[in-house]
């Protein structure tokens, strides 16, 4: 595998350090009231990135439904949460991400699903070594649940 793959799948756990914009919600536990469905989403996308960039391999799968799936360049697709888990939890010891820029281009919401894409750059690397700069597209593909939750049904990686 090589690095600029593993490295640009850290844009993902650094989302949390781009727009900041949300956490006061996230901490607080207050519910997202009154805000419409893309913003729902949004906060759905910073509350999966807080979970990568503080939490366990295990928080951040709970962010994805049941049988969700991680695509990456060069891998075959990781579906389910145990799949996902397996591949995050080696990553979470080795890597660092110094900062982070990112960038929600189009939020589409239809019904109980939707659609997020966006573009990323960002600084990181191994720990203790030298970082390089990383940049991308993402998509993402969200489902509602019964519970009121947004969970990624799909994250697509792209890194450019």
């Amino acid at each position: 595998m090589s690095r600029h793959f593993l490295l640009s799948l850290l844009f993902v756990c650094s989302l949390a350090l781009a727009d900041q914009a949300i956490r006061p919600a996230l901490s607080s536990g207050i519910e997202a009231v009154g805000t419409d469905e893309r913003q729902a989403v949004e906060l759905a996308m910073k509350e999966y990135a807080e979970a990568l960039r503080a939490g366990t391999p295990e928080t951040v799968v709970a962010h994805y439904t049941i049988d969700g799936q991680l695509l990456l360049p060069g891998l075959a697709p990781l579906r389910g949460r145990e799949a996902i888990r397996a591949f995050l939890a080696p990553l979470a010891a080795s890597t660092e991400v110094e900062s982070v820029e990112v960038n929600t281009e189009v939020v589409e919401t239809h019904g109980n699903t939707a659609d997020q894409w966006g573009t990323y750059r960002q600084v990181a690397g191994e720990r203790g070594k030298a970082k390089q700069t990383y940049q991308g597209r993402y998509a993402a593909l969200w489902h509602l649940e019964k519970d009121g939750r947004w969970r990624l049904f799909r994250l697509m990686m792209q890194p450019v």
